[in-house]
């Protein structure tokens, strides 16, 4: 028996190195995680985990935290749109590789039952390697990407029953319900879990997040995906199933996001205690040794997979490049195999060849799959030169209302509801993304569309489209919080224009120079300004900008009902109004630049435009100077408006 905490700082210091070997070759963090394993364990020469029993309870944790955030990557609604080709297709492909694969094991000489485990170690796609692939090659919005990432998804889902049938086969003594028996105790868990758990569950983390606290609501999250895993394992289910189930119904409710998000960091560690483990296993001797084999399998399982996937595609409508993408983006073998052999070795229904066969297949497949990927435009063009009748137009899909691509991506203080609320009535698609509960909850009473999590993380940004989008506003006073957010927000979409609306406490000195970021200075009339830069960033021209504004304030003043919300009240009208000044001869603006003449600094009012002579000039620049009998159309807060009109000006 070893020391497990040595063991444990092996791993680490071993994983570290892998993925920085990983990341610098550009290739999945896991496959360096597994070739860790290969460096620590006990195939190859140098320091080695002594505990072998004590890391694999650990790594049973890190594949039931896994497929814990498998599960919330997989909500119902967003394969809406693709819901035939996603489940029907991927069912009619996963039949087709079982029976391939499992035909394919016997040729290899594999018993019955080891040629099943074989079968189900090859159905699903790696999820995680193909949305790291797309998201590296800009599709992963593509309707191609969105295909290829829900067949994943489902392709794992049906893996998680297969495991419990060859699981139930190999732990029954030949009783028909001690094989079925088990069967029954997951449909069951199921239809509890969507009865009771969809309603307890986001119950529980509604209570927890009205706490504010980080910590208690990862803590909260942790134990639902282990608490309930552990109930599953005491009634002969896998800790792993009663994890994704639990993440599944998660999947449905407005905190995944923000379980996804915080849980990431403890799931990362664990994952890769998980892989580490399984490339301990990992033979190189065998690889060496059984060459021929081992990429006879590989090319066998993932080109005649890829070919039931071009057919599913195409039978299903999906024409131009969908097919060649499906064929080459979806050749790397999920890491839910890795799960599933383990398991078997286990089990002992699988033996040391069986096992190091599929994870030298599947390692491989993950290596040779980002890079084959490139393959499909190529093909598609050589494709459509012979046949180009048949690849002419594009296939047409609405987007459902959460895969609209955004036009702004808005955070920070409530103040942001009063832009939130004029590019609602503008019809300008955006996302709010809130990391204060309360907040959260009165953004969607008001019917903005908003996620609950931490805008300074990638996963969150990504969900609220900020690759699309086109510009990112933040009002904030924290000047540390706002440079993490607009600085993960510009790595993922360096053209991204950026609005800051900085309020009592921020340093605007601290953004001078930064390219593509535009200050408002901190006074009343911040949010109308915050609008007018907002609103530039989307394309608006001067004069459309004008009249948007203009209608705000006639909102005030003559009760319009253009900008009413979904409940008929006038939104707009809470935020701004208008005010009208003429300029006398000798008054205090008679010969006054806009810059000193004190509207926006005395009173909080913008400068609308200024009407000379029958010439109307639209939000005039501060060396603008004012002559008698100029009309100024001023906007700002009603109440600044008000305050205006009283001191008789």
């Amino acid at each position: 028996m070893g020391d497990i905490s040595t063991d444990i700082l092996l791993i680490v210091l071993a994983g570290l190195l892998g993925g920085v070997l990983a990341s610098f070759l550009r290739m999945p963090l896991l496959i360096g995680y597994l070739l860790a394993g290969l460096l620590v364990g006990p195939h190859t020469m140098g320091p080695r985990v002594t505990d072998l029993d004590a890391v694999g309870k650990l790594a049973d944790i890190g594949a039931a935290l896994l497929l814990f955030s498998l599960g919330l990557e997989f909500p119902l609604k967003s394969l809406k749109q693709i819901r035939n080709v996603a489940f029907f297709g991927s069912a009619i492909q996963v039949a087709l590789t079982f029976l391939f694969c499992w035909f394919l094991g016997r040729q290899l000489g594999l018993e019955t039952a080891p040629s099943m485990w074989f079968a189900a170690a090859f159905l699903s796609s790696s999820t995680a390697v193909i949305l790291k692939t797309l998201a590296n090659q800009g599709y992963a919005g593509a309707l191609s990407g969105r295909i290829m990432l829900g067949m994943s998804i489902v392709q794992d889902l049906t893996v998680i029953p297969v495991m419990i049938l060859l699981t139930n086969y190999s732990r029954a003594s030949g009783s028909m319900l001690e094989f079925l028996l088990p069967l029954v105790y997951a449909g069951l868990f199921v239809l509890l879990m969507g009865v009771v758990g969809s309603k307890l569950m986001p119950r529980l983390l509604q209570f927890v997040a009205k706490l504010h606290s980080r910590e208690l609501f990862l803590l909260v999250v942790t134990a639902l995906a282990l608490g309930i895993g552990y109930l599953t394992s005491r009634v002969g289910l896998s800790l792993a199933f009663g994890a994704f189930v639990a993440g599944m119904v998660l999947s449905e409710s407005d905190y995944s996001l923000k379980a996804q998000s915080e849980l990431g960091p403890l799931r990362d560690l664990f994952v890769l205690i998980f892989f580490v483990s399984v490339g301990m296993l990992f033979d190189p001797v065998f690889l060496w040794k059984n060459f021929g084999t081992v990429m006879g399998v590989l090319l066998a399982v993932t080109l005649t997979r890829g070919v039931f996937l071009f057919g599913v595609t195409y039978a299903f409508g999906y024409r131009r490049v969908i097919p060649f993408a499906a064929f080459f983006g979806m050749l790397p073998v999920s890491e839910i195999a890795f799960v599933l052999i383990r398991q078997g070795i286990e089990l002992q229904a699988i033996d040391h060849y069986l096992y190091s066969l599929v994870l030298n297949v599947t390692v491989l497949s993950m290596l040779v799959g980002p890079p084959l990927s490139r393959l499909t435009t190529p093909c598609f063009k050589l494709m459509r030169r012979f046949h180009p009748e048949k690849h002419a137009l594009p296939r047409r899909v609405n987007f459902e209302d959460g895969d609209v691509p955004r036009d702004v991506v808005l955070t920070g203080d409530p103040a942001v509801a009063n832009l939130a609320g004029m590019l609602q009535q503008l019809g300008r698609p955006f996302m709010l993304v809130e990391p204060q509960y309360k907040n959260f909850v009165r953004y969607k009473k008001l019917g903005f569309p908003a996620i609950f999590g931490d805008p300074a993380q990638e996963m969150i940004l990504d969900a609220a489209g900020i690759r699309s989008a086109r510009a990112l506003v933040v009002v904030s006073s924290s000047s540390p919080e706002t440079r993490g957010v607009v600085r993960v927000a510009r790595q993922m979409n360096p053209d991204l224009a950026v609005i800051l609306q900085l309020e009592n406490g921020a340093t605007p000195s601290l953004w001078e120079g930064e390219d593509g970021v535009t200050v408002v200075e901190v006074d009343r009339a911040a949010g109308v300004e915050t609008v007018r830069m907002t609103l530039l960033a989307l394309g608006w021209s001067m004069s459309e900008i004008f009249r948007c504004l203009q209608k705000a304030g006639a909102a005030v003043i003559g009760g319009s009902t253009e900008l009413r919300d979904r409940h008929g009240v006038p939104f707009l009208a809470q935020f701004f109004g208008t005010a009208e000044l003429t300029v006398k001869p000798d008054s205090r603006w008679d010969g006054c630049p806009i810059a000193t003449s004190g509207f926006r600094e005395e009173y909080g009012l913008l400068v609308l435009g200024v009407a000379r002579s029958g010439n109307f000039t639209a939000f005039p620049d501060r060396d603008f100077v004012l002559h008698p009998d100029d009309r100024v159309m001023l906007i700002g807060e009603p109440r600044a408006c008000d305050e205006f009109c009283a001191a008789g000006a």
